[in-house]
């Protein structure tokens, strides 16, 4: 899957079918109601098996889960539900060349003007750049309002003032086509905005909070995999005449990552448990990402 850059649709097709898309989207809605922290579970599992490719595609529905819960019934059939099948990708657009993780500095120009908006602006590192037939794209409809003048919209990505280009490939995420989205003008009507107007920030900061979380997941599934293998070479292999796993240098190594493993596979879980209560997660989401971005690093290192 990495050695050309292109999005597997035919395998993004048959997970829609399998039913491993929308893990976490309510079944009412085509999903399959699973709570953060089980999906993490799950999540965990199948990056052990398979890398990183398969459980992020599974998460695309939640990537875009904005639009499901705050689209209209009309945006939702057309976008919404096609993803859950696999048959089309619904973007998420956050990031800008001066706003990352820091969703509250998005500068892109959202004006209403009577029955429309126009949006002005770029937004960066945009996976899917030229695969979304859609994005939820989050601009600033008040320019003195902070975080409160952030508001999320539907945006067809075949509008007119859209230029869409590829940036330099991923290695390892090749087939998620980043590139950059320049909005130049691009008119799209009020209904096309997802929640009230100011709302934007509060959306994105839930989804990135479990977002984070699942990821995280993923990450320490890879890892566990890599340490699995350490493990077993280890076992196998010999030198000064006794397995490498009996030498005390090489067992306190893997003793240690380990246990960075098992403390950050905890935090996640903890995190996700506090977000399915509906407490605030965002904080340790985020430590959790980080820890286990860190760790799985180290781990594979090892």
């Amino acid at each position: 899957l990495d050695r050309t850059p292109e999005f597997p649709w035919e395998m993004f097709r048959r997970m829609g079918r399998a039913g491993y898309l929308g893990l976490t989207i309510p079944s009412d809605r085509g999903g399959r109601g699973l709570s953060a922290a089980r999906a993490a579970v799950l999540l965990f599992h199948l990056a052990y098996q398979s890398g990183t490719t398969f459980a992020k595609l599974s998460l695309q529905p939640e990537f875009a889960s904005v639009l499901g819960e705050h689209g209209t019934p009309e945006l939702v059939a057309e976008h919404f539900d096609p993803m859950l099948r696999g048959e089309a990708l619904v973007a998420n657009q956050v990031t800008e060349p001066d706003a990352g993780s820091d969703a509250g500095g998005i500068k892109l120009g959202a004006s209403h003007r009577g029955e429309e908006y126009l949006l002005d602006g770029v937004k960066t590192e945009a996976a899917f750049a030229l695969d979304a037939s859609a994005a939820i794209v989050y601009g600033r409809t008040s320019p003195d309002a902070g975080t409160r003048g952030i508001s999320a919209f539907l945006v067809e990505q075949g509008r007119e003032g859209i230029q869409r280009d590829l940036s330099p490939p991923d290695l390892g995420e090749r087939w998620m086509r980043r590139g950059r989205v320049e909005y130049r003008g691009v008119r799209i009507p009020s209904d096309h905005r997802l929640g009230p107007e100011g709302s934007g920030f509060k959306l994105v900061r839930t989804e990135l909070t479990r977002e984070r979380g699942l990821l995280a997941a993923i990450y320490l599934g890879v890892a566990r995999a890599a340490w699995d293998r350490c493990l077993f070479h280890t076992a196998q292999r010999t030198a000064f005449g006794e397995p490498l796993a009996h030498q005390s240098a090489v067992r306190d190594r893997l003793v240690d990552a380990w246990a960075d493993l098992e403390s950050a596979w905890l935090l996640t879980l903890w995190a996700l448990e506090r977000f399915d209560r509906g407490e605030r997660a965002d904080p340790l989401t985020a430590l959790a990402k980080a820890t286990a971005t860190r760790t799985a690093l180290e781990v594979i290192d090892t």
